[in-house]
C-alpha cells in the first residue's frame, strides 16, 4: 500500500505491541483481533498514519521551522541533498545526500505517538485509563506544539530558518526524498512550501511553472 506516511507498520510496532494493535484494530463484535499479517496492508491503520503525518506537517508549516523536504529527508535517514525543479512539470525530482542510520528516529517516533493515540481513542477508551494505556501521546502532542511554534526539536536538521520568520528556501539543503504532484499525500504541499518563501521567478516560483 502505497503512503508518504512518516510511519509505516513495521517502525510503528517498534513502540507498540502487536497484539494490542491488532486488538484496537478488530472491529469484530466478539473482539476477534485482526491477523498480524494483514497489519501491512490495513486501510485503518494506514489512515491513521497519514493523518498524523498532516499533523506533522501543518504544525511544521505554522511554525516555519521545518520544509516538507527536510521532513520527507529526516524521515529517510538523509542530510543534505540537491532538489532539481523540471520547469512545466509537477515534478520535483531530489537526489538525497548522506545518509546517517537512525538520525530520523525521533520524527518516526513522533508519528508513531500520534497514530497509536488515535488508535486507543477508536475505541472509545479516555480519561485516566487513555493515558495510561497511550502514555506518550501527551507528549506528542507537546512536540506538536513545538513545532507549531517553531521550536528546534530536530537538531539533526541543519540551515531551518529562525522561528516564525518568512526565510528564503535553500535548494539544494535538507531537501531529500521524491516528491510527485500527482501521486501521493505531499502534492500542492510540497510545491507550495517551496513557493510560501518567495523565491522571485525562475522555475522556483509559479510564474516560472507557466
Amino acid at each position: 500500500m502505497a503512503s508518504n506516511a512518516f510511519c509505516n507498520s513495521t517502525q510503528f510496532l517498534q513502540y507498540t505491541d502487536t497484539n494490542r494493535v491488532c486488538e484496537l484494530l478488530s472491529d469484530d463484535v466478539d473482539g476477534v483481533p485482526i491477523p498480524v499479517a494483514q497489519l501491512a496492508t490495513n486501510a485503518t491503520l494506514q489512515e491513521i498514519f497519514d493523518a498524523a503525518t498532516q499533523e506533522i506537517v501543518s504544525a511544521c508549516q505554522i511554525g516555519n521551522r521545518y520544509t516538507v523536504g527536510e521532513l520527507i529527508c529526516l524521515y529517510n535517514d538523509n542530510q543534505g541533498g540537491e532538489v532539481t525543479l523540471i520547469a512545466g512539470l509537477y515534478t520535483i525530482t531530489v537526489n538525497t545526500g548522506v545518509t546517517i542510520t537512525g538520525v530520523g528516529a525521533k520524527l518516526r517516533r513522533l508519528c508513531a505517538q500520534l497514530a497509536w493515540g488515535e488508535l486507543v481513542g477508536r475505541k472509545k477508551f479516555t480519561g485516566e485509563e487513555f493515558a495510561k494505556m497511550a502514555p506518550g501521546y501527551k507528549q506528542a502532542l507537546a512536540d506538536l506544539e513545538q513545532l507549531r511554534l517553531g521550536e528546534r526539536i530536530f537538531p539533526s536538521v541543519t540551515g531551518t530558518p529562525e522561528a516564525g520568520l518568512p526565510g528564503v528556501e535553500v535548494l539544494g539543503i535538507n531537501n531529500c526524498g521524491s516528491i510527485n504532484q500527482s501521486v501521493g499525500l505531499w502534492g500542492n504541499v510540497a510545491l507550495g512550501n517551496i513557493w510560501r518563501n518567495g523565491v522571485a521567478g525562475g522555475c522556483c516560483s509559479p510564474e516560472g511553472w507557466r
